[in-house]
């Protein structure tokens, strides 16, 4: 045999070979040692080797709230293997389950995503999810998003009307005949406005409405080119604050009966109220909020999807899911994040997630489809 093997090797030589062959010996050594780090042995011959699940998240751009609350939620639900054990007090995900978040162009971009397979969930405004689900502007033309489903409502912004102190708007209907920043064309912004102006009788026809996004937008009504503008976010919004510190701006209340026409067209969009001192020397202020939705597609596992939604309501967890500068996020452990977090959905639950909230009785039954109401 030795013989044999000095033949060969005398062989590669004389082809010059042996660094080829050295450098395949090499890669599979790497290999085979990678193999070895990533497998460890079971806790005991039932367990077996730990299998890991990855789960996409789709978001927005890296310094956007949807892609901080895209890695809060990533790390509740995760569990990868060699993890320890769960107990009664400390946080708990989905075994075997790895959640990795994803930048994206934004809420259009990702529900066509999640719909052609790219990403396993996304977090999306439920203003685009309804217009995705019913094959509206900016997704005319496309086939209606039928197979997206919810998995929670996890995150609730305010819808803001900012206006120019010097504009001298103190009511909604006092936006007639002004000029409002709405937001760029297919932004869930400028959806959200055109929906709530509509309710009110405002749009194209007796206002001027722009494109602005609301940094630009602040700007232009700080010297009188705009009288009004709207934004979504959290009170502690640095552009909010910095302009209601100075005393810049009023924040317009959206209230009145044209909210029971609004609720018919958006029942995501929900009307709140804003304590006195939310703003520097301000009353209390009627607004509307509106909720980022956890959404994935109607095919993913069942079982998966349950234990997902489990994880955001594990008490345990709640932790991970309460950080500073992120207040609108509603995973938690009471019934009422529970009746928030399926309140008003655009479109119908994931199976899995209807058998969640069927066994807390958040819902009366666990349905396999689950069809919305009908809007206009």
């Amino acid at each position: 045999m030795r013989d044999v093997l000095e033949e060969i090797w005398r062989g590669l030589s004389e082809r010059r070979l042996v660094g080829p062959v050295l450098a395949v010996i090499g890669l599979l050594a790497l290999v085979v040692l990678g193999v070895a780090s990533w497998w460890r042995a079971p806790d005991s011959f039932e367990d077996g080797p730990g299998i890991v699940t990855f789960f996409q998240i789709g978001t927005g751009s890296v310094d956007s709230p949807y892609f901080a609350v895209g890695e809060r939620l990533a790390g509740a639900i995760s569990r990868p293997p060699g993890t320890p054990p769960c107990d009664s007090t400390g946080p708990c995900g989905v075994k075997g389950l790895v959640a990795v978040v994803k930048s994206s162009a934004g809420a259009a971009a990702n529900i066509r995503a999640v719909e052609a397979g790219q990403f396993e969930s996304a977090l999306v405004p439920a203003i685009m999810l309804d217009l995705a689900y019913r094959g509206k502007q900016p997704f005319k033309g496309e086939n209606p998003y039928t197979g997206l489903r919810a998995v929670a409502s996890v995150y609730r912004e305010n819808v803001f009307v900012v206006a120019s102190r010097g504009a001298h708007i103190s009511r909604f209907e006092d936006l007639r005949k002004m000029r409002i920043a709405v937001g760029p064309k297919g932004s869930p912004l400028r959806e959200t406005a055109l929906r709530v102006l509509a309710a009110f009788g405002i749009g194209p026809g007796n206002a001027v409405l722009s494109d602005e996004l609301p940094e630009r937008a602040a700007d232009l009504a700080l010297f009188g080119q705009l009288d009004a503008f709207f934004m979504i976010g959290e009170p502690r919004a640095p552009l909010l604050r910095s302009l209601t510190d100075r005393g810049a701006v009023d924040i317009v209340p959206i209230d009145g009966p044209q909210l029971e026409v609004l609720r018919k067209t958006a029942p995501f969009l929900v009307p709140v109220t804003l304590p006195a001192g939310t703003f520097r020397l301000t009353p209390a202020i009627e607004t509307l909020s509106t909720p980022l939705v956890f959404i994935c597609d109607v095919d993913t596992s069942p079982a998966l999807v349950e234990e997902v939604t489990s994880a955001l309501f594990y008490p345990g967890n709640h932790m991970l899911l309460s950080p500073p500068g992120l207040d609108g996020l509603l995973p938690g452990e009471g019934e009422e994040e529970m009746k928030m977090a399926v309140e008003g959905l655009p479109i119908p639950l994931h199976r899995g997630a209807a058998a969640f909230f069927y066994k807390k009785g958040i819902i009366s039954e666990p349905p396999s489809t689950q069809v919305p109401l009908e809007r206009p």
